[in-house]
């Protein structure tokens, strides 16, 4: 599959599965230039040996990028097409399947890349990995980067939490994008302590949002 990433800049991936109108495509890591989830993308099926369109290819199309993840050498991308859905609930639909609901009330952080600062929020803590909400606008900011840390002061007084780690999946949830946020204690000072304090002030969160219930 042909992928235009930015004008005048195509990359050839890897058709891996397909479910409805639903495409997964693989493309090497080592490639620099990334896709930003729900952005729309147009793309071409192609026999790449040949340079010539694939026998049944599907023709030159748009398509909204709903998810992205990575796996050991590849990154791979689930691409909608365009005609799967109307307007608006395209984007809602395409993240319906995989959406996890947040529990209690969000806690506001911030996701810190070098010197810029963007703003999250942490919409529940299942297990392994923190499920983070971005806006649509941080995540064609964060789109090329996969190492971040996050950062939380509650009050101006208070010590920052700050945990180092990876984005391992973005799922486009509606109009925000989720992020699948692995913590790599040996990313940050005393990353088990600053894994305690924030797993603790989160209940605090939910707690309070319970009772306001």
């Amino acid at each position: 599959m042909v992928v235009a990433f930015d004008p005048g800049l195509v990359r050839v991936g890897r058709v891996v599965a397909r479910e409805g109108s639903a495409l997964d495509v693989e493309f090497p890591r080592r490639q620099q230039q990334t896709l930003a989830v729900g952005t729309r993308v147009p793309i071409a099926l192609c026999d790449t040996w040949r340079a010539a369109p694939a026998e049944n290819a599907i023709p030159d199309r748009s398509c909204v990028a709903t998810e992205r993840s990575e796996q050991s050498d590849v990154r791979r991308y689930r691409l909608l097409l365009d005609d799967a859905t109307d307007g608006a609930d395209r984007r809602v639909v395409a993240g319906a399947r995989d959406r996890t609901p947040p529990r209690g009330r969000a806690l506001r952080v911030d996701l810190r890349f070098g010197t810029l600062d963007f703003r999250a929020e942490v919409a529940a803590w299942p297990g392994g990995v923190i499920l983070l909400r971005v806006a649509l606008e941080t995540e064609a900011m964060l789109r090329a980067t996969d190492a971040i840390e996050l950062v939380h002061r509650r009050h101006v007084d208070d010590l920052e939490i700050r945990l180092g780690g990876w984005i391992e999946r973005r799922v486009l949830e509606g109009l925000f994008v989720r992020y699948d946020f692995r913590i790599d204690d040996q990313l940050a000072e005393d990353g088990a302590f600053q894994r305690v304090r924030l797993r603790s002030l989160l209940a605090g969160e939910e707690g309070r949002g319970a009772s306001q219930a």
